[in-house]
């Protein structure tokens, strides 16, 4: 499918540019569509908008810069594309029902223990 093959080079695009919030017509472009045809034809095929699935990226990487323990909130937040660290522990808590710095914590446990 053709159109599956356009939509999968617009999903690697939004994976490797998500922390700069690229545009749907940007997205769009990438997949030769336009933006109406390729949000409804995005969100049919994989059940989510595109807007969505940027935002899981982003939660993504900010899981996994949390249980690595390097860097603090703000700094996580600025990386994986949040204006400011309040937008993100919202943000993070409502795609994951744990705040950030629980989410570390845990991760962090389930670590130490694997380790043991």
């Amino acid at each position: 499918d053709p159109e599956m093959a356009r939509l999968i080079s617009a999903l690697q695009f939004m994976r490797t540019e998500f922390r700069r919030g690229p545009s749907l017509q940007e997205i769009a472009r990438t997949a030769h569509l336009s933006p109406f045809h390729f949000h409804r034809r995005f969100t049919e095929l994989l059940g989510i908008t595109p807007k969505h699935f940027l935002l899981e990226c982003q939660i993504f990487e900010a899981k996994k810069q949390l249980v690595a323990g390097e860097k603090e909130l703000p700094q996580i937040a600025a990386l994986c594309g949040f204006a400011h660290q309040s937008h993100f522990t919202s943000r993070f808590k409502q795609a994951t029902g744990l705040t950030p710095t629980r989410w570390r914590k845990l991760g962090l446990q389930k670590y130490l223990c694997r380790n043991d």
